[in-house]
């Protein structure tokens, strides 16, 4: 589909890759309410659901892929601009600090001191961006805890602007590549030889870099014409072994569980599984710039969009929106004794509308208006 290929090559808004972003969020937000424990089902479907579920952590690593593809375009296009990089760093800054800063000054400097934090570690890292470092000993917020993605991007994106500046599109690929190498292959020298922890690999900047590098591979494969369209072929067709190769990796996972059955700790998923979801979901992408597919067609529904327009907040709120769930359900278990499934039940019934209502009201009081002054700075591409 060429004129897709022209509007990426242009960084002009691309609304499938909105719905992809509300999917992330989605998923991630529903691993969180419901597949992200232990828990197991007598009867056996709700168990192979809750086996899909559990997987919703990768939401996350499609948040890399697309962050890596959407940042490497707009900076590859503003490449040799004036102000290239004050222009990029105050984009950034108007997209993500607003609401996290607004956030962390709530809860770290208004509220009482030790409201909700679960430990006494050290709360500096959340100001700096460097929370997932665990050697800081940063401080457990049930709000906070899911910034260590966020602290991921904000590091590589103090990198990247400069490589990008620095080589051209050729090398710049070999450069990513190497990236989602080294990146692999650390963490399983680490996990494998060291017996470094799984929790400590899957939020370390080092050994979870491969998303947002693949993410940047796929793009830079958008901006040649010929020389690297076979590549861009076999991500396509690599797209439906991708979705195999996963799914078995979803079945071993299931019956060969990590400690305390999470998942996301699994060995195979620690050393090798990371990278396959990202290029699953970088496949994915070129899947549907260059088929229309029904997988297209739903990212294109207006509530796919609508959730990705409210991505970042819902990512930072959704355990807002437990919390209140969770204290209204306490509320409501003064008059009604809920069995334990009907009471989550009920929470995520809660959890999730508010979380969507306290989104909405971000969106249009708070990030719409910081968004609107990026215009002030090189309207290269709209994320």
């Amino acid at each position: 589909m060429t004129e897709n290929i022209e509007a990426i090559r242009e960084n002009k808004h691309i609304p499938f890759l909105d719905g992809m972003r509300g999917f992330a969020v989605l998923f991630v937000i529903i691993y969180h309410y419901y597949g992200g424990d232990a828990h197991t089902y007598s009867f056996p479907l709700f168990n192979a659901i809750h086996s899909i579920l559990a997987f919703g952590f990768t939401g996350v690593d499609l948040f890399f892929v697309l962050s890596g593809f959407l940042i490497t375009g707009i900076l590859v296009k503003s490449k040799g601009e004036k102000h290239y990089f004050r222009n990029f760093y105050i984009r950034r800054v108007l997209r993500i600090f607003p609401l996290y800063y607004a956030l962390l000054i709530i809860f770290d400097l208004l509220v009482p001191s030790n409201y909700l934090w679960m430990s006494d570690g050290t709360r500096y890292p959340y100001w700096i961006f460097l929370m997932n470092l665990s050697w800081l000993n940063p401080a457990l917020h049930p709000f906070f805890f899911v910034t260590w993605s966020l602290a991921i991007e904000e590091q590589y994106y103090l990198i990247i602007p400069s490589v990008i500046n620095r080589f051209n599109k050729k090398q710049l690929l070999y450069i990513l590549i190497s990236v989602v190498a080294a990146s692999l292959l650390l963490r399983v020298v680490l996990f494998c030889f060291f017996n470094v922890s799984a929790p400590f690999l899957y939020e370390f900047t080092l050994t979870h870099l491969d998303g947002l590098a693949i993410g940047g591979i796929t793009r830079i494969l958008l901006e040649f014409e010929d020389e690297y369209k076979k590549a861009r072929q076999i991500f396509v067709k690599a797209f439906p072994f991708l979705i195999g190769a996963s799914t078995l990796m979803i079945i071993y996972c299931t019956f060969n569980p990590a400690p305390l059955g999470i998942i996301i700790y699994n060995p195979l998923m620690v050393t090798f599984g990371y990278t396959l979801v990202s290029l699953l979901y970088a496949s994915l992408i070129m899947y549907c710039i260059f088929k229309k597919n029904v997988i297209r067609n739903f990212f294109l529904l207006s509530f796919m969009r609508m959730a990705g327009k409210y991505s970042y907040a819902m990512y930072l709120f959704q355990f807002v929106g437990w919390w209140i769930a969770m204290n209204v359900v306490i509320k409501l278990n003064h008059f009604v004794n809920l069995p334990f499934l009907k009471t989550h039940l009920v929470m995520v019934l809660i959890a999730f509308p508010a979380t969507w209502i306290l989104s909405m009201f971000s969106w249009r009081f708070l990030e719409n208006p910081c968004l609107k002054l990026k215009k002030k700075f090189a309207p290269v591409g709209n994320i």
